[in-house]
């Protein structure tokens, strides 16, 4: 996986970017960011998204917000075999003009900062959504027709009940060197793996810091310290894992990259403010 900093293709003559995608080896978890806004609706497929700080599953029907300089990426599991598909509208946010029409809006882009989940649970949100797409993608390029279908599609989205993606904004100014895309692609590569004392020189070293240095650069960036931006990242992993497996507490504190259940339990706490066992107790009770 390759992360980096992303500018789009906008044409001077449209306000806004619509691709459909589809990907017969499944979306490649490419990590980057740009200064668009993106709206991202998966139409198959499934996996696992990362937007920010959070590590969460996605299916059909996953539509998503995301504010400018998010750090995001899909991911297509290796066992889903069909093709991954998903339509796409990006935008500068200054393409909207500040009109009292479009408070609603601004409000939710706004709000994207951290990303938007959009839960599509009823029937006719998902077939609204679909005539919207379709009128989009019957519109010429750069026409009027398409800029109604866009703010059609925009309106309507602001109409649905959203939530909070990332625990707190996690965005990215481009860098010359992409030093910090550089560390954030490590840290993903490294998820699977048990994390030791080793992994904060490591990354200091491969972006030629001397450790000092680099945790002042990586908080001025991120606005976390290195070891926290990891663990809350470990943390949605193991989250994630609960709800999909039966798998034990322990099990999924070693396979999150945590050297003991003890470890686990004490972060666990500190960022979700209950335990693992608590979480999941309440997170059973709502499914």
């Amino acid at each position: 996986m390759r992360a980096s900093f992303e500018p789009l293709p906008l044409r001077s003559f449209s306000s806004f970017r619509f691709i459909e995608i589809d990907q017969n080896e499944g979306f490649d978890g490419h990590w980057h960011y740009h200064p668009e806004v993106e709206l991202k609706w998966v139409t198959s497929g499934t996996g696992r998204r990362i937007v920010g700080d959070k590590i969460q599953p996605f299916g059909p029907s996953d539509l998503v917000l995301l504010g400018t300089n998010l750090p995001h990426c899909w991911r297509t599991d290796t066992s889903c075999l069909d093709s991954s598909t998903a339509s796409v509208v990006q935008f500068r946010q200054e393409s909207l003009e500040q009109k009292p029409e479009l408070v609603s809006l601004h409000s939710m882009i706004n709000s994207a900062d951290t990303g938007l989940y959009f839960p599509l649970d009823e029937k006719h949100q998902r077939e609204a959504l679909v005539e919207r797409f379709s009128c989009l993608n019957q519109a010429s390029p750069g026409s009027w027709k398409a800029y109604v279908a866009w703010m059609d599609l925009l309106g309507l989205v602001s109409t649905f009940p959203r939530e909070i993606i990332s625990s707190k904004p996690v965005t990215m100014k481009k860098l010359k060197d992409d030093r910090l895309a550089k560390v954030i692609n490590f840290i993903l590569d490294r998820l699977d793996e048990p994390f030791d004392s080793g992994l904060f020189v490591e990354a200091s070293q491969l972006v030629a810091m001397s450790p000092s240095a680099f945790s002042r650069f990586f908080k001025k960036r991120t606005g976390q310290t290195f070891s926290r931006f990891v663990n809350e990242i470990r943390i949605s992993k193991s989250t994630s894992l609960m709800l999909e497996s039966k798998q034990t507490i322990l099990t999924i504190s070693l396979e999150s990259g945590f050297g003991s259940l003890s470890h686990y339990n004490r972060v666990f706490t500190e960022i979700k403010g209950i335990s693992p066992g608590q979480w999941r107790k309440e997170m059973n009770k709502t499914i």
